[in-house]
């Protein structure tokens, strides 16, 4: 087996042997799309503005469907910039995650951690924040991303409460826009508080649908599978169509219903996706996985032990 990576041409990984091609497969891989562009063009857009925080937006999709992947790679393409000293010295894109349970003090910590900046855990939360604000303004942050947005329904409610109102003020505090990346459970906790509303415009990744958008992303998939036939996938309607329903119309199962199929491909020859390929492989939709593991099992469905 030779050694391969992410960058090596796809048209030289078609002639390797079958193992660096599996092995290829199981590297990272990130499709571009045109929802992604589209959405990190209004992300840049907001980098531009003379007063950044009046332009904060709300992303929303279902679980799967690429929004962490498409926050993860704006700020990469806007790394913090460091001194000669090797210090942050700015950092135009700031990304954090919402912390799993509401807390204003883990909120500020993340925020401080992203760029490098030294702080003590036996800090009061007062003044976590107020470093976290400073070093927002020093660093000139243009945008931060908050990641996981449903998370802020998590936690007690007077720490829900707390982290809103940071989430609230923290834009017009330190000049920075702001954009949530969440689940539908987001839209409800954006919409039951005005406040938080009027200050977002609501962006939504739908779920992928047969049609223009989807043929791109299949056909942007297709063409960095290692496979020596081309399989011309959306040529053929149905087999798109199967495609995604059998990735519950969601990109990071799409992703995966197609690296299966070019895994099954490769290993018993065929070298193409078809619908005969797409027939062996060992997939369950999973809509499906719950009732596939109680069948398995062998095991009684809520309502068989009702009626036994």
């Amino acid at each position: 087996m030779t050694q391969t990576t992410i960058t090596t041409p796809i048209e030289e990984l078609r002639l390797a042997d079958a193992a660096t091609r599996l092995a290829f497969l199981s590297q990272p891989l990130t499709i571009h799309h045109p929802r992604m562009m589209e959405i990190e063009d209004r992300l840049a857009a907001i980098l531009k503005m003379p007063e950044p925080h009046e332009h904060s937006i709300a992303i929303f999709g279902r679980s799967f469907n690429g929004k962490s992947t498409i926050s993860k790679h704006f700020a990469s393409l806007h790394p913090i910039r460091t001194n000669v000293l090797g210090d942050a010295d700015r950092a135009d894109v700031v990304r954090i995650s919402m912390p799993g349970e509401a807390s204003v003090r883990e909120f500020a910590i993340r925020i401080l951690r992203y760029v490098g900046e030294p702080f003590n855990l036996t800090w009061s939360t007062s003044h976590l924040t107020s470093m976290a604000y400073a070093v927002l303004r020093a660093m000139q942050t243009k945008l931060l991303i908050i990641d996981e947005f449903q998370d802020l329904s998590n936690g007690t409610s007077r720490n829900r409460e707390a982290l809103k109102n940071m989430i609230k003020s923290i834009g017009e505090d330190t000049g920075c826009g702001v954009a949530l990346f969440g689940t539908p459970a987001g839209v409800d906790i954006l919409n039951k508080e005005p406040q938080l509303q009027r200050r977002f415009e609501q962006l939504v990744l739908p779920p992928w649908k047969r049609g223009d958008e989807a043929n791109v992303l299949i056909h942007n998939l297709e063409v960095r599978l290692p496979l020596r036939k081309v399989s011309h996938i959306v040529a053929d309607p149905k087999l798109v169509e199967t495609i995604l329903e059998m990735g519950d119309h969601v990109i990071g199962h799409i992703r995966r219903v197609m690296l299966l199929a070019a895994r099954t491909a490769i290993q018993t020859g065929r070298e193409v996706i078809d619908a005969k390929t797409i027939e062996g492989m060992a997939w369950v939709p999973l809509s499906e996985r719950s009732e596939d593991v109680i069948k398995r099992l062998e095991l009684k469905t809520d309502k068989e032990w009702e009626a036994a």
